[in-house]
């Protein structure tokens, strides 16, 4: 968790390893499972990269812990969603409630700043919300402006959690306008903004019916994705 962690928020070993006193080769030993700290350097390095200290010594303690936006920036190699989404998929683990905003944008700038965009709706960011109140911005590792890939598998593995380990999980794709997207491009987005788009309550939770329908189709072997576009369509028709 601490690589994880650590090296989704682009901070460098060497940074961690001054600011708590330690050389960066034991940081690195002790990320590798090679080497132990102590509990009071392990909180130290926590609350360097919004780890929740209390949680280090405590699992059953909320994992993360920060006042402003937990920027992360996910693998370039984003054609592995299960390593892509790992953290996204362990919050969704550690917490009894989940919010995840897949933001996309269509428009014409859009269009011009995203220049590697390959679907119809490209997903620009993932902004997740737990039940603590913290934010976690998911953009890409190396382009702020690049389309992440596989966010409609994504919606499909966090709905089969959210029916299989039952926390709650709510998951809604929204547009993104030009000004929203230049400021995610910048990488100037607010936790203000954030906050006013996840209180436009117009989220759907899956009913039991909805749940019954994904776990039949799944029994019969059709994919995720094929089953959230049927369901997509069930709600467009009513």
């Amino acid at each position: 968790m601490f690589k994880l962690a650590r090296t989704m928020q682009g901070i460098t070993q060497t940074k961690v390893a001054e600011a708590v006193g330690i050389r960066q080769p034991s940081l690195n030993a002790f990320e590798l499972g090679k080497a132990s700290l102590s509990l009071t350097t392990r909180k130290k390095i926590a609350m360097l990269i919004n780890i929740n200290p209390d949680y280090i010594s405590d699992p059953t303690a909320p994992p993360f812990s920060s006042k402003e936006v937990i920027f992360m920036r996910l693998p370039e190699d984003n054609l592995l969603p299960e390593k892509g989404f790992q953290l996204i998929y362990f919050l969704a683990e550690h917490n009894k409630t989940f919010e995840v905003l897949i933001l996309f944008s269509n428009t014409i700038f859009a269009r011009k700043a995203l220049k590697d965009a390959i679907t119809e709706k490209p997903v620009v960011a993932i902004v997740c919300k737990d039940q603590d109140n913290n934010i976690f911005f998911f953009t890409r590792k190396k382009n702020a402006a690049g389309q992440i890939i596989n966010g409609l598998e994504l919606k499909a593995e966090l709905n089969k959690r959210s029916i299989e380990e039952k926390p709650s999980i709510i998951i809604e794709e929204k547009a993104v306008n030009d000004n929203l997207l230049q400021d995610i491009i910048q990488g100037n987005v607010s936790r203000s903004q954030l906050e006013s788009i996840f209180e436009q309550k117009d989220f759907i939770m899956l009913t039991k019916a909805e749940q019954h329908i994904i776990q039949r189709k799944r029994e019969m072997g059709i994919e995720d994705a094929t089953i959230l576009q049927y369901l997509n369509a069930l709600n467009t028709k009513t």
